[in-house]
């Protein structure tokens, strides 16, 4: 899933573990604290779950009509709205009204419509038999968090609407990690009544920016009176291979993902306000003189200037620009006001504005005067 800040992390801590959370308050939460105003992608971009769509031939013409269940607050039905596939229309629901009221202020097109909707409730009539495809995006994962009766009940109650809401041959598209309590559910579910369902394909995703050693996997389960069949892509499997099959998947994945060169790290330019205790101490030279610890101490630092500023009766501050790792800046000033406790009466952050790399800013307005 989408990498969360530090602050996004302490507020996720607060509110405990997403999994097997079916709670609306939860969730409203969830999106007011974690991911506010940001769009949070589970396990895989919308360009990888796009491809995946592509692949299964849900995005030919004409444009299919698609249920994206648990749309939270991601890009992925304002993609599917957009060049090229700006006919495909979609329907979003989501248990949290702060996920559906962002969604309606951010992507209001007209080929989109969002709505509070729980899965677990029985579908609106009008809904049945209307939709090509059910996207499922994280949800099942998300709502599944064990293995237990009351949790199975809630995958049979998720099933049976998603089956109601599908035309017949309609396909219900689960993109989940399937841990082994998800696979437990899912084929203990399907056993008792796969009938409904003509056939359970299986298929690997390798999302292209993803930094998990965890792979994720696409259940596509289609509405078919035919008889039941399995498939994990192109080879047919039994449902008591499926486990192994997806265990060999997920490590060579994370082979893959071993080999890969780690992503560069998020940089910063950071505007730092030295004051000394003294007014008659050189900023100047102190500015040259910090440049060795720092940079012995943090990686990935650049510098860019140093300047006095006059602060009144005669005492100056040192204004200092450098760009550098986001996740180091508090550390930097904890370190500088430790490291010259002696002359250094404070060191405070002006501004942190992120760039693009080391020698690389986000255009020049991000540059101080």
């Amino acid at each position: 899933m989408s990498a969360l800040s530090a602050e996004a992390l302490a507020s996720q801590s607060s509110l405990g573990d997403p999994a097997g959370n079916c709670n609306a308050a939860y969730w409203d939460s969830w999106f007011t604290t974690v991911s506010s105003g940001t769009a949070f992608e589970w396990y895989a971009s919308s360009a990888d779950v796009l491809s995946l769509l592509s692949s299964l031939d849900l995005l030919s013409s004409p444009p299919p009509l698609i249920l994206h269940a648990g749309t939270g607050n991601s890009d992925l039905v304002a993609a599917l709205a957009s060049p090229p596939h700006g006919q495909t229309e979609a329907v979003a629901i989501d248990i949290s009204p702060v996920a559906i009221e962002e969604m309606n202020s951010k992507a209001p097109l007209p080929s989109l419509t969002f709505r509070v909707q729980d899965v677990l409730q029985p579908c609106p009539a009008e809904d049945e038999s209307r939709f090509d495809a059910v996207l499922d995006k994280g949800l099942f994962d998300a709502m599944m968090g064990d293995a237990s009766a009351s949790t199975a009940e809630n995958c049979r109650v998720l099933f049976a609407n998603m089956h109601f809401a599908l035309k017949p041959g309609g396909r219900y598209v689960c993109v989940s990690l399937a841990e082994d309590h998800v696979v437990e559910l899912l084929l203990g579910t399907l056993s008792s009544g796969l009938g409904h369902w003509g056939s359970l394909d299986v298929h690997e995703i390798t999302p292209s920016s993803s930094t998990s050693s965890l792979r994720p996997f696409a259940f596509v389960l289609t509405k078919s009176p035919a008889p039941p069949s399995y498939s994990f892509a192109a080879s047919p499997f039994a449902p008591p291979e499926l486990p192994t099959l997806l265990s060999a998947s997920r490590a060579a994945f994370a082979a893959l993902q071993k080999s890969r060169s780690p992503p560069p790290p998020r940089m910063s330019l950071v505007t730092l306000f030295i004051k000394p205790y003294e007014a008659e101490f050189d900023l100047l030279a102190f500015g040259a003189q910090l440049k060795g610890p720092v940079g012995g101490q943090f990686s990935h630092v650049t510098w860019r200037t140093a300047r006095t500023v006059p602060v009144g009766y005669g005492i100056s501050k040192l204004e200092m620009e450098l760009v550098m790792k986001e996740e180091d800046v508090d550390d930097l000033l904890e370190f500088v006001v430790d490291s010259f406790e002696d002359d250094i009466q404070s060191c405070d952050l002006d501004s942190a504005v992120p760039v693009a790399s080391t020698g690389d800013l986000l255009g020049s307005a991000l540059m101080k005067s």
